[in-house]
């Protein structure tokens, strides 16, 4: 009876195996290697690096604050107040690899884009359709484009498995179509990756270019980035962006990024983003609520000290205070070991 039930688990796990997207079971769960793996669309730096002055703080002189931050498996971590640098440090080799997966930290960026895609005129504005610019997925109608930014779509595309299908995909279109999505329109915060991957589809088809390369001319090049980038894509083949993710920057650039909407979407002299645009992704009225009780508004968490946050896998944050024009920078390998928000706010106070 024990041959026979072993036999049965056997067969059972290979069939389950057979199944799997090929990329999953070699890659099996996302990495920082990723951005090497993957193929992916170069982002260009600007002709001349904005300038970021030095300054000082006395919060460290009595801390061992990099062992600290060494022990918890930080990459780099960057304090910038008033537009100066207080702090920098990398750790675990990171100066060798100019560009680190921002991974859920790149959906800001989509929010970031749609509202200059609006104020470029290419899309009217956040309560159009989905179906307006992808009516393929015509049982999707009643989705707005602001239901997908808050994570309030009611889509499910399944569990554990099939985000990691999405995530190794290299036909991603095919697979949203392949998933059948499924729908429940609600006001509940329910995260899902399709959400953003399709304004990420919706932004393209509006504007006729591929994101990475308006990421290129709208924000790159306009902000003075330091840094070439990448946008991951799901295969050479079909050259589709993985939205919902897939950014590779240098932490540096991501300090630019949060001083971007820090200073109401202006900064090097442009108006990047619109200040309307930052505003409304600041607004807790009428946004749902995270898993942890944390407002998330257009791909941003709001904390109780009014501060925002863009949030990545295993711990990369580009965390925003404009009661003190502070700007903090975290990326990692591991987010597990206690709340890095609530640290990084701890941080602040002493600031």
């Amino acid at each position: 009876m024990k041959t026979k039930l072993y036999v049965l688990v056997v067969i059972l796990m290979i069939t389950f195996i057979s199944s799997c997207n090929s990329n999953i079971l070699s890659y099996r769960i996302p990495n920082f290697e990723d951005q090497y793996i993957f193929d992916n669309i170069k982002i260009t730096k600007g002709d001349s690096a904005t300038c970021l002055h030095i300054g000082t703080t006395s919060l460290f002189d009595e801390i061992d604050f990099d062992s600290f931050l060494f022990d918890n498996k930080t990459l780099s971590f960057i304090i910038m107040r008033n537009d100066s640098v207080l702090y920098e440090r990398y750790f675990y080799d990171t100066l060798r690899h100019p560009t680190t997966p921002i991974f859920s930290i790149s959906k800001s960026f989509v929010s970031m884009l749609l509202g200059i895609a609006i104020e470029d005129g290419y899309i009217k504005d956040i309560n159009e359709p989905i179906t307006n610019y992808i009516p393929e997925l015509n049982e999707l109608n009643e989705i707005t484009l602001e239901m997908l930014l808050n994570m309030c779509s009611g889509i499910n595309s399944g569990g554990v498995l099939k985000s990691a299908d999405i995530y190794f995909s290299t036909n991603l279109k095919e697979t949203i179509m392949d998933y059948n999505v499924k729908k429940e329109i609600t006001a509940q915060y329910s995260y899902d990756n399709i959400n953003t991957l399709l304004l990420c589809i919706a932004i393209e088809r509006a504007t006729g270019t591929n994101i990475a390369t308006y990421l290129e001319s709208e924000v790159w090049h306009k902000a003075g980035m330091s840094r070439e980038a990448t946008w991951s894509v799901d295969s050479k083949e079909h050259n589709q962006v993985k939205g919902f993710c897939g950014i590779n920057a240098a932490p540096i650039d991501l300090a630019r990024f949060g001083s971007i909407y820090l200073h109401n979407g202006f900064y090097n002299g442009n108006q990047i983003v619109p200040q309307k645009w930052v505003e409304e992704s600041f607004a807790k009225y009428n946004k749902p609520k995270d898993e942890n009780g944390r407002y998330y508004s257009y791909s941003w968490r709001i904390t109780n000290k009014d501060a925002y946050v863009a949030v990545g896998l295993m711990g990369q944050y580009v965390y925003i205070y404009p009661d003190k024009n502070i700007v903090i920078v975290r990326t990692g390998t591991s987010y597990d070991v206690f709340d890095w928000i609530e640290f990084i706010e701890e941080v602040t106070s002493y600031l």
